[in-house]
């Protein structure tokens, strides 16, 4: 350390530049002492310089930088390489998008890896695998696309990371009822990135608009309580692609709270509109469609976690979804003969809209993130785990793709075991001689 610090000194007295071995070396001494001031200095003065390091001097100041969690460094020492021309080491890149992502800072990441492939540069699988997890987390599945249509453009294919493979539903035709956020967008944007050709049908105008451009899809106005706009986006999803494969009634609303005795019947009545005639609805004619079409196809429907035991929700909305798990039974049992599957998914715990507002009646102003740590902490039997919109759409994925194809009248349940067990009782599995 000493002879390091000696010599960085002994040269700028003598006016003299280091060259790549002698920053080498000198970076390495300095790192020696983990003195990021020093490191820093030295650092600064390289890139006044401008001098370009060599590659093990990237790879070793990237991996000091992110290891002391001097992120915005470890940024600021690509953005110069890129300024320079050169283009890093893949492992200085996975160092920086590593420590990115745990960081949270999963934009940047990508962005990082888009510059790389933009410069003709393979990124590496590891790489991309580690960015796949965070931007699928995070819901970022555009970004996610985008990346795999960078990497295919240089002549390469990356292999999904186990548990997310990327195609399962290549070429198919699927409607998504409440389709514009939340649960419902986060299943288009999960489709799009398996290959299909998504309609997004909502109420919500604006948005779904801006989601099916997004994912190169399709938008159509349409309340599913209305048998006629059902209908019209079957024939929308006919007329641009020529078929049908999958439907996925999603749409739903709550509301009657309060006690049986003195439930407000006008809003019950709507709750069955939308909820449970919107499934009738989309089940009956895309049920038309794909008979028609001969090649059968996939009906998902969602219910919920409300529906298999009492207490979590209104009852308007618990008699509303129990009836949906009753339908795929009797509807998967006609279909079959046609090929069609029926099934439903029945979430829990899952912080869309819906659960917020739900909260917010009775704990005040509480955002997303609240109520998914009371979903983590209350609502799943694995401990600290809460239930996400990427859960749901990663099931209706299974459900449309040929990877279920032996399976149908079935409730697939997205809860983390809640309904399942009980922990009331658990300290009965400890062992008395540790208690």
């Amino acid at each position: 350390v000493d002879y390091a610090i000696n010599l960085e000194n002994e040269m700028e007295e003598k006016q003299i530049a280091p060259d790549g071995i002698t920053y080498h070396t000198l970076f390495h001494g300095l790192m020696k002492s983990n003195g990021i001031e020093a490191v820093r200095g030295l650092y600064e003065k390289m890139v006044l310089l401008n001098f370009v390091p060599e590659t093990r001097t990237v790879v070793m100041l990237m991996k000091f930088f992110c290891g002391n969690h001097h992120l915005d460094l470890g940024l600021n020492l690509w953005n110069y390489l890129m300024e320079k021309g050169s283009c890093p080491h893949d492992h200085a890149l996975a160092l920086l998008v590593t420590s990115l992502c745990s960081h949270g800072r999963v934009q940047e990441a990508f962005e990082c890896a888009k510059q790389m492939l933009n410069r003709g540069r393979h990124m590496g699988k590891p790489v991309f695998h580690m960015l796949e997890r965070f931007l699928r987390e995070s819901g970022e599945l555009d970004k996610l696309q985008n990346l795999d249509e960078m990497i295919k453009k240089l002549g390469s294919v990356y292999p999904p990371s186990r548990g997310h493979a990327l195609g399962l539903l290549k070429g198919k035709v699927a409607i998504i009822t409440g389709g514009a956020k939340g649960i419902g967008a986060t299943t288009a944007k999960f489709f799009a990135l398996n290959g299909a050709y998504v309609v997004v049908a909502d109420v919500l105008d604006e948005l779904g608009i801006a989601l099916a451009n997004s994912i190169g899809g399709s938008y159509i106005h349409c309340d599913v309580s209305k048998e006629a706009d059902i209908e019209s986006a079957v024939k929308l999803a006919l007329t641009w692609k020529g078929r049908l494969d999958i439907i996925f009634n999603n749409a739903g609303t709550s509301g009657a709270d309060g006690s049986i005795t003195n439930v407000n019947m006008d809003e019950v009545k709507n709750i069955v509109a939308v909820n449970l005639y919107g499934v009738v609805h989309g089940i009956k004619h895309a049920a038309r469609a794909m008979i028609e079409g001969k090649i059968g196809g996939s009906i998902i429907c969602t219910s919920s976690s409300a529906a298999i035991m009492g207490g979590l929700a209104s009852h308007a909305y618990t008699m509303s979804k129990g009836a949906i798990q009753s339908l795929i039974k009797s509807a998967a049992c006609e279909l079959g003969g046609h090929g069609i599957r029926v099934n439903c998914i029945s979430p829990h715990g899952v912080p869309t809209d819906m659960l917020i507002s739900g909260y917010r009646r009775f704990l005040g102003d509480i955002d997303a993130e609240e109520v998914s740590k009371i979903s983590a902490k209350s609502c799943s039997l694995l401990t600290g785990r809460g239930g996400k919109t990427q859960d749901i759409a990663a099931a209706a994925v299974f459900l449309a793709s040929d990877e279920s194809e032996f399976i149908t009248g079935h409730n697939l349940v997205i809860d983390g075991g809640y309904t399942e067990a009980s922990t009331t009782m658990v300290h009965m599995y400890q062992d008395p001689k540790s208690v």
